[in-house]
């Protein structure tokens, strides 16, 4: 499945307009890119190889559900920040690959 389809799972929780889920996305996408970013999650086991922010996302998702609530809180704050953390919850919550 592709992202745009996790975020309209993520509009169907959180209600929101599709221009404030394309800008989560485009947040989310561009930040899980950076290298701080990777190397937080390099340190949790997920798999940050290449340059593409959807097979980060897919192998966070793997780990996701195994997560207590407070490591998939702190891996949201660090991935999506606190702005877009709700809708981050959301898609992943709801992530299908």
């Amino acid at each position: 499945m592709n992202l745009e389809k996790n975020m309209e799972e993520v509009g169907r929780v959180t209600q929101e307009s599709g221009r404030v889920l394309s800008n989560a996305m485009k947040s989310i996408q561009s930040r899980v890119l950076i290298e701080d970013v990777r190397k937080y999650l390099t340190s949790k086991g997920i798999n940050t190889q290449g340059n593409c922010s959807k097979s980060i996302l897919d192998s966070l998702a793997d780990y996701w559900k195994s997560m207590s609530q407070e490591e998939k809180e702190e891996v949201a704050i660090v991935v999506a920040g606190h702005y877009q953390l709700v809708r981050f919850f959301a898609m992943m919550e709801n992530y299908q690959k």
